[in-house]
């Protein structure tokens, strides 16, 4: 177990010390006589436990304790711990929860928190009024709205298509609609669908999968999904044990998942261009050569290259 140590008043000798975050630490060891912005910023990326009082930790810290020697007891418990059963405590911890059928979505402090709380409020108020996530392709943005809306995204009426005629099945008309930006070639028809969304009195929701956002969308307030190399490592964490919950739960393995010390580094280090998908279906193909553990050799060989793990590709990539 990595442990970065930034207070003085406990002894972690005993195991392996790293001395700045960019070496991925385990856990981070603090206390309270750090500045509270710093104490903030350090455990909303890293798992941390502070020797302090509770009352004055900012609510990212995840393990608190008021003495040195309970510090010291709960660093020794959590070494002892499978690096699995290490993610698997610090998601308890986080959402109060164990082992829940579902967490709707995967958020911690800081601005996930923030772009989940303030969709909720925007997609649920009675003003209705309009809005728009964009961000790289697989960050999860139908999810989200997905998670927000509930049977509504069900209801809604889904534009993603060339045609923008309103089809209505039911007794009742939908009274959200979903737009997927991409799908339209030009201004004109997008704003053809704004000017009907408009006259129908729908709350609109526009998704655009990129970074930049259409000038005739300037006036709907827009919300950025990052990606997954742009997410703190703790909320990586969240993520990858959230996924396995999820195989588990679906029992799509014979057994509890486990992992290898140091397969975290794979979700730190590799960039996840196809994001929160790549991500899914990477630890599927893992788990399936790998009778159901995660192991840095059981990778894809892409992501091995990517890490300079690679060495010769194997006969089903090498002769695709």
């Amino acid at each position: 177990m990595r442990v970065l140590n930034l207070s003085g008043k406990v002894d972690t000798s005993g195991y392996t010390r790293v001395y700045t975050v960019a070496n991925f630490p385990d856990v981070v060891v603090l206390d309270d006589g750090l500045p509270q912005d710093s104490l903030r910023e350090i455990s909303e990326s890293f798992p941390t436990v502070m020797l302090g009082n509770k009352a004055e930790a900012p609510p990212t810290v995840d393990y608190v304790f008021p003495s040195s020697e309970e510090v010291s007891r709960f660093l020794e418990e959590y070494a002892r711990m499978t690096p699995r059963d290490r993610i698997s405590h610090l998601y308890d911890r986080t959402f109060g929860l164990s082992y829940p059928d579902t967490v709707p979505y995967v958020s911690y402090y800081g601005y996930g928190r923030y772009l989940y709380n303030v969709l909720t409020a925007v997609l649920h108020s009675p003003l209705r009024p309009w809005v728009g996530i964009y961000g790289p392709n697989g960050t999860g943005k139908s999810k989200l709205v997905r998670t927000i809306l509930g049977d509504r995204y069900r209801d809604a009426f889904h534009v993603a298509g060339e045609s923008i005629g309103f089809r209505v099945g039911g007794e009742e008309e939908p009274k959200d609609v979903v737009v997927d930006v991409s799908s339209f070639r030009d201004d004109g028809e997008l704003a053809a669908l704004m000017g009907e969304i408009h006259r129908r009195r729908y709350q609109a929701i526009f998704i655009v999968e990129g970074t930049e956002v259409p000038d005739i969308l300037s006036t709907v307030p827009f919300f950025y999904v990052p990606a997954l190399s742009e997410r703190p490592p703790k909320e990586r964490l969240l993520l990858l044990e959230h996924i396995l919950r999820k195989v588990e739960r679906d029992g799509k393995c014979s057994r509890r998942v486990e992992m290898e010390e140091g397969f975290t580094d794979v979700l730190y280090t590799y960039p996840w261009p196809n994001n929160l998908s790549e991500l899914d279906n990477v630890l599927r193909f893992t788990l399936s050569v790998s009778d159901c553990v995660l192991k840095v050799s059981a990778l894809p060989y892409h992501v091995k290259a990517r890490l300079g793990k690679g060495d010769e590709p194997p006969a089903w990539d090498r002769y695709r």
